[in-house]
């Protein structure tokens, strides 16, 4: 069902003029002057003479982004290049893009009819691609039902309207396709109020454009006693030819100043068959249908009245809008207004408006990428200047170590020197004497304790400088020197000495505390068995793993039990623990009565020094 064909015609009678009329057209002169008028008058004559294509009914206004203005330009072809063909049902007007900045504040888009505008856009939707999901409505576009109350003089007291704009939930496009939607409203009577008037109009905003179906209007009115009475329940069945679309309802009557904008409508969705429709498409006046001064419903001041009806609807606006959006990310977009006809189906001008969102230049790629480049770099120098220290400490380290090196040498070779040819001479000087000296005389047992004194200190001065000289700081001289001290030692105890020593032995540092404390508690552990144990037989032997130096010293005497060690026993063997304690190493002893002794001297590579709790 066209219900558009009555208003074009109108609108085709009253906006097209008419060809100039041939007074004379007898005459040559009339007939050339006939000829030229219809020729001036035609439309394709007057664009080719014109050579330009026709003024467009809206174009975009001012943009403002953050307070910042921008003023779109049209985009013009270049020299030489003809602008495309316009097409006969869009023409789309293209403007050059406008670059802004991310987070500049809201961007508000407004665009009307040019100042010289011959016509205008009856309804107007846009779209920011790449932001919106489909097209949009202007929302100042809204058309209403209106319950007018009266008093008894039928003088108007009050009104009540329930708006509606955008698009209905069962809006498909058009009218025949649509579902229908439930509706439901209240009002209270005020008071004085004695009768109602009900208007369905377009009377809204001036620019308002759309099609609005209403049906099964349903008005009940809750009493005192609490019971709904039923003022009007209308369903359009009655009247003269509701067929038509100017068919003439019972109980309603059309108004307004677009009386060709009310309609009756028939067929789907209409559930009875016929509806009350409201078509606004004039943008001067409006359309509107309402109740017969005769069909007033009659209330009760300060009762309820509950309304229902069902309706499909899609409202929109025309001429001109505003539009607004905040926090848009940055991006490539492209803003589009196109003009649609009442029902929301393009029928004429489209504008494009390319909006170009930059980022931040902190959110671009290169800046990212210097950012990530200049951390690198800062952090490959902090690197270099971090390793740089490390080194210079570790060659100041090395420089004072080799000066702590050069200090020991001095000092074992002085000691070695000078106190070592001292003890040596005493020896000689009371060994000679000793041997002349009366046998068994108190001289003779004297000079005796003198040179076995001197040779004992002869022998502590050589462990002191084994000690102190770096050139032992290794681990194979370690080994060798108390393997050599072992054999020598327990040899002059008539103890058999078995040694198990690996062959190769890695290369590992050892500093001088290191070294002396492991051989004073192995020297300390070969005295014991001398003194003790009452062995025959030692076993000694290393073990090397990760880190970690493992030498066990066993004997096969007669052993002990540490809870029955005699007061002062115990002293020795908790100074062999307290020593290797301090540089982070153990010392276990495990011994039974008549099952020997085995002493298990464990010692890292790596010293850690530690305090005695």
């Amino acid at each position: 069902m066209n219900l558009f064909n009555h208003s074009q015609q109108s609108r085709s009678r009253r906006g097209v003029s008419a060809a100039p009329r041939c007074n004379a057209p007898g005459t040559t002169a009339g007939l050339l002057s006939c000829i030229a008028g219809i020729i001036v008058s035609s439309p394709v004559h007057a664009g080719t003479a014109v050579d330009r294509p026709a003024r467009p009914s809206f174009e975009f206004g001012p943009i403002n982004h953050g307070g910042r203005i921008f003023k779109p330009r049209l985009e013009l072809p270049g020299p030489g290049v003809q602008p495309p063909p316009a097409d006969d049902e869009v023409r789309i007007h293209r403007y050059n893009a406008i670059s802004l900045a991310e987070g500049g504040g809201p961007l508000a888009i407004s665009f009307g009819p040019p100042d010289d505008a011959s016509r205008f856009a009856v309804r107007l939707q846009f779209k920011l691609e790449g932001y919106d999901a489909e097209w949009r409505d202007l929302t100042h576009g809204s058309v209403h039902l209106v319950l007018k109350f009266l008093d008894a003089n039928r003088v108007p007291v009050s009104r009540e309207e329930f708006r509606v704009s955008g698009a209905s939930v069962g809006w498909a496009g058009t009218l025949e396709t649509s579902i229908l939607a439930q509706r439901a409203a209240r009002a209270v009577v005020p008071p004085r109020a004695k009768w109602v008037d009900v208007w369905i109009d377009s009377g809204g905003h001036d620019e308002t454009s759309g099609v609005w179906l209403v049906d099964d209007l349903l008005i009940q009115q809750t009493g005192a006693d609490g019971g709904p009475l039923v003022l009007l329940d209308e369903n359009l069945e009655d009247g003269q030819g509701l067929d038509r679309p100017q068919g003439d309802p019972t109980r309603w009557v059309r108004d307004g100043g677009a009386l060709d904008d009310a309609l009756v409508w028939s067929g789907p969705p209409a559930l009875g068959g016929h509806a009350l429709l409201i078509r606004d498409s004039n943008p001067r006046d409006y359309a509107a249908w309402r109740l017969k001064t005769r069909n007033l419903l009659p209330v009760v001041a300060e009762s309820t009245l509950d309304l229902s009806w069902q309706e499909v609807f899609s409202i929109g606006a025309g001429r001109s809008g505003d539009v607004s959006y905040r926090d848009l990310p940055g991006g490539q977009y492209q803003f589009r207004v196109r003009e649609v006809d009442a029902l929301g189906v393009p029928s004429g001008e489209q504008a494009v408006l390319p909006l170009i969102i930059a980022p931040p230049f902190y959110a671009n790629l290169w800046f990212r990428m210097a950012l990530l480049f200049s951390l690198l770099a800062i952090a490959l120098g902090m690197e270099r200047v971090v390793a740089r220290r490390r080194m210079q400490r570790k060659l100041e380290k090395l420089r004072r170590n080799q000066a702590v090196q050069q200090e020991r040498a001095r000092i074992a070779r002085d000691i070695h020197d000078d106190l070592g040819t001292v003890l040596s001479r005493i020896s000689m000087v009371s060994e000679a004497a000793a041997s002349e000296a009366e046998p068994g005389s108190p001289q003779e047992q004297r000079l005796s304790e003198i040179c076995e004194t001197s040779r004992q200190l002869t022998r502590t001065m050589e462990e002191i400088v084994w000690a102190q000289d770096p050139r032992h700081d290794s681990l194979d001289n370690m080994v060798s020197y108390i393997c050599s001290f072992a054999s020598d030692l327990l040899g002059v105890a008539r103890i058999a000495c078995r040694l198990n020593i690996p062959l190769e032995l890695p290369v590992v540092p050892l500093e001088a505390e290191q070294r002396h404390e492991l051989f004073l508690v192995f020297k300390e552990a070969l005295n014991n068995i001398i003194k003790h144990s009452g062995a025959s037989e030692v076993r000694i032997s290393l073990r090397i793993e990760p880190d970690t130096i493992r030498l066990v010293v066993e004997d096969n005497g007669r052993g002990f039990d540490a809870n029955t060690l005699p007061e002062g026993r115990g002293n020795g063997l908790n100074n062999m623990k307290n020593r290797l304690h301090r540089l982070g190493g153990s010392v276990g002893i495990h011994s039974e009565p008549g099952k020997g002794t085995r002493v298990e001297i464990i010692q890292p590579t790596q010293v850690k020094t530690k305090t005695n709790d």
